[in-house]
């Protein structure tokens, strides 16, 4: 199968019709780190159209975005200036031993080989470094009625998603994964983004779901038709808090100075 990340139109789509979770998620990991000063240079692995990164910037002084999709890393330039970017993957990082004071990854490590990727992240992070994991789910459903959850269980059947090839991470399992690595803190995440229906019919023509079918052939101007007539009364014409749940771990490099334990 083709690396639907890879077509252009998801490229665009990821750039432009994304909604802005990943600074919810950062924002409450930051907090339970603790952090007294911003840190220096960061890493986000799997960076996508950009979107983490653009996050990633206010909490860190410099960034970097590291990202296999060419079609994706040409957005990530213009969406998360003035972060530096490059070509590469989990498995093997451009960058120099113990350069990134943190690496975050997001929703990146789940289609890689973990087996290598995690020494690979090792390598890079500098000592009693952090390494921060997170994941979401698409947005669902929205507070106080089951309208969403209704219609996306109809998008899911008249679009089914493609075969999953990637691993089921949670923080269990990454902490079985990330040999090397100490183990801090982790959580469950739900919060909510009031989204109009235009915006959430273009994020849902961003799903793997409509780049999966167009790869079978069929026809996303007909897909995109379909999807805006019947999430009008979904939204009442009117922005609705849609919901989205997923999780963070973090994870340190401990150095010979380091009273934490390795996993």
């Amino acid at each position: 199968m083709k690396n639907l990340f890879a077509r252009t139109e998801m490229a665009e789509g990821y750039a432009t019709a994304r909604p802005a979770v990943h600074g919810l998620i950062l924002e409450q990991a930051w907090r339970a780190l603790e952090w007294r000063r911003r840190p220096g240079w960061a890493l986000d692995v799997g960076c996508g159209s950009g979107l983490s990164t653009k996050a990633l910037l206010g909490w860190c002084e410099h960034c970097v975005g590291v990202e296999p999709a060419v079609e994706m890393l040409r957005l990530a330039r213009r969406v998360a200036a003035p972060a530096d970017f490059a070509t590469g993957s989990a498995e093997c990082l451009p960058l120099r031993e113990e350069s990134m004071a943190v690496i975050t990854a997001a929703g990146s490590l789940n289609y890689c080989d973990a087996e290598r990727a995690f020494p690979e992240m090792l390598r890079v992070l500098a000592e009693d470094g952090t390494l921060v994991v997170y994941d979401f789910s698409p947005g669902r459903r929205m507070r106080g009625t089951d309208r969403l959850e209704q219609w996306f269980e109809e998008f899911q059947r008249r679009y089914p998603p493609p075969p999953y090839r990637g691993l089921h991470l949670d923080p269990e399992r990454l902490a079985e994964l990330a040999a090397g690595f100490a183990r801090g803190p982790f959580a469950s995440f739900e919060d909510s983004l009031p989204l109009d229906a235009e915006f959430y019919g273009r994020y849902m023509m961003t799903e793997t779901n409509v780049a999966h079918a167009a790869s079978l052939g069929a026809d996303q101007s007909e897909i995109r038709a379909w999807v805006e007539k019947t999430l009008r009364p979904v939204f009442d014409g009117r922005p609705q808090e849609v919901v989205f749940e997923g999780y963070w771990a973090a994870f340190y490099k401990p150095s010979s100075r380091s009273t934490r334990l390795a996993l």
